[in-house]
């Protein structure tokens, strides 16, 4: 079991209140910019998704993109930018609370 110290739990809500309902204001801190995470992502996939502070995506479009693009003698490697691209908008939206499509 792990102990859980409720005076800090209730220490960081004070510090950081948007963190256990889901609100973010315009000008936080922890605000994505989703433009400028899918231009990160389409130039070098993995770098939209760092910016999101996404680490393990990041890492994983750093490792998949160069062997797509040596694998397929470089036709699959623009798909990997796209897609990366479209996750990284994606996911900063996520992180700023909103839902689309």
């Amino acid at each position: 079991m792990i102990p859980v110290d409720i005076r800090a739990l209730a220490n960081h809500h004070s510090v950081h209140p948007h963190c256990h309902r889901g609100e973010i204001k315009k000008g936080d801190p922890e605000m994505k910019n989703p433009t400028l995470a899918s231009i990160l992502s389409l130039f070098l996939p993995g770098v939209g998704q760092i910016y999101n502070q996404d680490w393990l995506r990041g890492i994983f479009w750093f490792i998949i993109t160069p062997g797509l693009w040596i694998g397929s003698g470089g036709w699959l490697g623009w798909i990997c930018h796209l897609i990366s691209a479209y996750t990284a908008y994606k996911r900063a939206n996520e992180i700023n609370g909103w839902i689309g499509p």
